[in-house]
Formats: structure tokens, sequence, C-alpha cells
């Protein structure tokens, strides 16, 4: 839904710095007895289980000193190896600094930088036979902070979206091009919501991951309480099972995306850009100057442990949503509801193929988001 303002994918909301913790800690994966487990952490105390402070040596416990004890190698599965009695997954030497095995552990918990690549594309949108809106696909940047605290082989994410890029879309019938995005101030006001993922270390695999959903993320809007978050979208912005928030603090309803002006033209087609029209007319429709909407993203992530400070992912977008809740004119009047309406009812025709990221560990959370969209990532 051009028109309405595709309001970015969620983890498309989402840099990395060229920093890392002090002292990089490790992951260390154990397979014992009633299945795999992750220990994290460095120096934890002796003993069975624990939670997120117990390294691998202390979750190892009596099957470790058992295990030292045996004259011949356990016989592990493949790709893993016996030490001190307990089946390990190899890291790479360079994460463990010249340790190996039950010395080489972690915790994932801290705070990493995220920039997001998503590729998409839509489908032309045809006007009485005309092409209102041509067939188009790009690739657009988004930055974020994610916050992880590890307790064994959960992790909880929360996550903070800082901005990305917008597609141009082109209009051969009105021969224009638009863009519309949310402002990069808007991203550091503390009404911006936090979103959290729960997150599972899956240690069956080399290199370890981490897995996650399918989770929604809303912004702008939520589905009515006792609704279950990930089920049918309203076909509406009047739906009463849609609940309106002010999620970037300026006090109207929804998030409110800026047309891009006139001024400039199109690297797509080389249009002028225009704001965005708001009814169906062959000469000189209204126009609207920016458009509050809310979306929700419905996906599933899979990020591959590299290192205890640098993660590589996918998500798997499974549902991308929007719903316009109003707009405003190009003389600052606004929209009556049949012009919001047009744009609500615009056909939702964009599509995402694919989505990467990266996550970098820093050493404490930026002080804004611009911090984050500069910073400098590993390729």
């Amino acid at each position: 839904m051009w028109f309405a303002g595709a309001l970015c994918p969620v983890s498309a909301c989402q840099s990395a710095a060229n920093t890392t913790s002090g002292q990089p800690k490790q992951l260390g994966v154990v397979a014992g007895a009633g299945g795999a487990q992750v220990s994290a952490g460095v120096g934890g105390g002796s003993g069975g289980g624990g939670g997120g402070g117990t390294s691998i040596a202390g979750a190892a416990g009596a099957a470790g000193a058992a295990g030292a004890a045996r004259s011949t190698p356990m016989n592990c599965p493949s790709g893993m190896q016996d030490v001190g009695g307990s089946c390990v997954v190899p890291m790479p030497q360079d994460m463990c600094a010249g340790q190996t095995g039950a010395a080489c552990g972690c915790d994932l918990s801290g705070t990493f930088l995220v920039q997001a690549v998503t590729q998409m594309h839509w489908d032309q949108v045809l006007v009485a036979g005309q092409v209102a809106i041509a067939a188009g696909q790009a690739s657009v940047k988004s930055w974020g902070v994610w916050t992880l605290t590890q307790s064994g082989n959960a992790i909880s994410a929360m996550a903070r979206a800082c901005g990305g890029q917008v597609p141009e879309v082109c209009s051969p019938l009105l021969r224009e091009a638009y863009a519309q995005g949310i402002p990069d101030t808007v991203w550091d006001n503390p009404a911006v919501p936090r979103d959290l993922w729960q997150l599972t270390l899956d240690t069956t695999s080399m290199p370890a991951k981490l897995v996650g959903g399918p989770h929604a993320a809303f912004l702008g809007l939520h589905l009515k309480t006792g609704l279950d978050p990930l089920g049918a979208f309203p076909a509406s912005g009047t739906d009463p099972n849609l609940v309106w928030t002010d999620d970037d603090g300026d006090t109207q309803p929804g998030v409110t995306s800026i047309v891009r002006s006139a001024a400039g033209t199109s690297t797509v087609c080389g249009y002028p850009f225009a704001l965005v029209p708001v009814e169906q007319v062959a000469l000189n429709p209204a126009r609207a100057s920016s458009v509050r909407g809310g979306a929700r993203s419905i996906q599933n992530i899979s990020m591959n442990v590299d290192s205890c400070d640098l993660l590589h992912g996918s998500a798997t977008t499974l549902s991308s949503d929007g719903r316009v809740q109003g707009c405003t004119l190009g003389d600052g009047s606004s929209c009556t509801p049949a012009q919001v309406q047009f744009l609500d009812t615009q056909p939702q025709t964009q599509k995402i193929d694919a989505e990467t990221f990266v996550l970098q560990r820093v050493a404490s959370e930026p002080a804004s988001c611009a911090d984050v969209r500069s910073a400098v990532f590993a390729p």
C-alpha cells in the first residue's frame, strides 16, 4: 500500500560500530544426558545446572568429573568432540583466544547494534487500464539496537528501532514519483515502543543458532485486547478491532510518515517527486503531505552465532500489513474521511523477498539513533 505509506518491515526499522566489548566472552555448547544445553558466562561456580552465569565447567558438574575418569573417548555425535567426558561443539579458534573445549564459554547478554538489508518488490497498480503505479523493486537498509539477556538456552531480546531507508515509487500515468517515510528524529522519542522477542539458542547445529518466531511486531496500532496478535488483520482502518496508538509522540494516533516534497527527481524513473494523490480524478487531485498509519509484521528469524560479539542472520516475513488512520493535505488541512478511505483501500502489492541482518556487540547503548545509523558494520 504505497499511498498509505508502507511503514517498514519491523526488523527493518532497526548499524553497527567497529568497537567491541573489552574482553570478548565466548560461546560453548555442551550436550549431556537429557539433551543439549548451553551454559553462558565465564567464571561460573561448580556444581550442576545453573542459570545464565554458569560456565560450561560448572554446568558439566559431576558428569564432567565422571567423564574425566574414562580411559576411552566418548562416542560423540558428528561435528562434536569429547572434552572431559562431555560432547562439545567446537568453536572457531579466534573465538576462544587459544582455548578449547570446556574452557571456552560465554554469555550473549549485552547490547548489539543491528543493520538489516531488505529486498522487496511490488506489482503494478492499474487505474482504468492505465499504470498508476509501476512495478518495481528495491533494496533498503534499516537500523536498530537489540539488548540481549541470556538465561541458559533462553534469550530475550529488547529491540529498539532506529529508522531506515525508503523505496521510490513511480507513476507512469501521472509522470511523477513518490517517497515517504518516518523522520529520523522520531526514533529517539521515548514514545516509540520497544519490541520484545523471545529467542532460543539452538545447539543442535554448527555453528550454534539463535531462533525465534513467529513473532508479531506492531507500530502505530495493535489488535484489540483478547485477539490473537498473529490472527487475521483488519481490512479497514476504522475496524473496532484496531487500537490506534501514538507511537511517535506527536499527539496524533498512529505514526506519521512525511511525503517527500516536489523538490528533486527520482533516481529510479527520472520523474519529479510529488505529494501523494488522495482521490482518483483525472486532473489536479487533492494531495497529502503526510499520512498517519500503522503496521504489523509477522516474522521468523534465525541467526548464526559467529562469535559472542557478532551474529549474522535472516528473517522470513510471513505477513506484513498496514492501515491508514488519517492524513494532512498540502495546504495543512485534514483529509476528509473519503480521502483517508481512498488511501486505506489502495492495493497492498508490496512483498518482502529476503531480509538479512547483522548484530554486533558494543559496550553500551549509543546516545542517539544517529550514532547507530552512522556506525560501521562488519561485512
